[in-house]
């Protein structure tokens, strides 16, 4: 949509001293699975792993990049989930 769901918060809570922690998951078997299946994790035994993403791929670019477009709002910390 049309909000800025973080800068919302940030400008809400700033003022207030309360710090804004954002919580991601980065282990999740969403948009980035059906847009790039190539960084689907793959097992030794080369079969696909279902519904995970393997962070030795261009994933790991993928979640840099919005990791540090989240950086640039002030936040005072992350809560990174499902890391497995």
């Amino acid at each position: 949509g049309t909000r800025d769901v973080i800068r919302e918060a940030v400008d809400a809570a700033k003022p207030l001293g309360m710090p804004v922690i954002v919580y991601t998951v980065v282990q999740a078997g969403g948009w980035a699975i059906r847009e790039h299946p190539e960084w689907k994790m793959v097992a030794a035994d080369g079969s696909v792993i279902e519904g995970r993403v393997c962070f030795n791929s261009g994933y790991r670019q993928f979640m840099l990049g919005l990791i540090e477009e989240m950086l640039a709002y002030d936040i005072d910390g992350f809560h990174v989930d499902m890391l497995d």
